[in-house]
C-alpha cells in the first residue's frame, strides 16, 4: 500500500505496534502506528480492519524469527562486554560533559556575580555622589534662605525705626511752623 511507503513501512520490521487513539465526543477513534524509531503516525486507509491485518502480519514474522533454529537466546559474552565497554566510556564522556557544563555555570554565575556586585558599587557610588551634590547644593540653598531672611529681618526693622521717626515728625507741619513764629511759641 502505497500510503504505509510513504511513512516508510515496507517490512514488519518497521513498525512495533499498531494503537487506536480514542475519539472525543461525538469522533471516531484513530489507528495509529508507532514506527521502529518510536513516533507514532496516523496513515490514511489504514482503519481497524487494516490495523488487526497489520499487527497479526507484525506477529507472524517475529514468531517466526524466533522459532528459526541456531537463533541466540542470548549475546555472546564478548559482544556483552563490548556494550557494556561502549555503554561505560559513553558514560564517562556524558559525566565529563557534565562536569564541564556545570563548572562553565559554575564560572559564569561567579564572573555574573562579580559584575552585578561591580555595577551595583557604581551605582552606590553615583548614588552616594549624586546624595552628597543633593545635600551641598540644600544646604547652599538653606545658608542663602537664612541669609536673605536676616536682611529682610533686617530691613523690617529699618522700616519700623523709620516709621518711628517719621511719627515724630508727623504733627510738625508748614501751616504749623508759620504759626508758631508768628504767635511766638517757637522754641529755640
Amino acid at each position: 500500500m502505497a500510503s504505509l511507503r510513504a511513512h516508510g513501512i515496507t517490512t514488519p520490521a518497521d513498525f512495533t505496534d499498531v494503537v487506536y487513539t480514542a475519539g472525543g465526543y461525538g469522533q471516531r477513534s484513530e489507528v495509529h502506528i508507532v514506527l521502529a524509531g518510536g513516533r507514532s503516525v496516523h496513515v490514511n486507509g489504514v482503519g481497524e480492519t487494516r490495523a488487526v491485518a497489520l499487527r497479526e502480519w507484525h506477529r507472524a514474522h517475529l514468531d517466526r524469527a524466533k522459532r528459526q533454529p541456531g537463533l541466540p537466546t542470548a549475546l555472546p559474552q564478548t559482544m556483552l562486554q563490548q556494550i557494556e565497554a561502549r555503554w561505560a566510556a559513553e558514560r564517562q564522556r556524558i559525566e565529563a560533559q557534565r562536569d564541564t557544563v556545570r563548572r562553565d555555570r559554575a564560572s559564569h554565575r561567579v564572573a555574573l556575580s562579580q559584575k552585578q556586585a561591580q555595577e551595583m558599587k557604581q551605582l552606590t557610588d553615583k548614588h552616594n555622589l549624586r546624595t552628597q551634590r543633593a545635600t551641598l547644593t540644600a544646604q547652599d540653598i538653606n545658608r542663602r534662605i537664612s541669609e536673605e531672611r536676616a536682611r529682610h529681618w533686617a530691613l523690617i526693622r529699618e522700616e519700623q525705626d523709620l516709621l518711628k521717626e517719621l511719627q515724630a515728625y508727623q504733627h510738625v507741619s508748614y501751616g504749623r511752623f508759620l504759626r508758631e513764629v508768628l504767635l511766638g511759641t517757637v522754641s529755640n
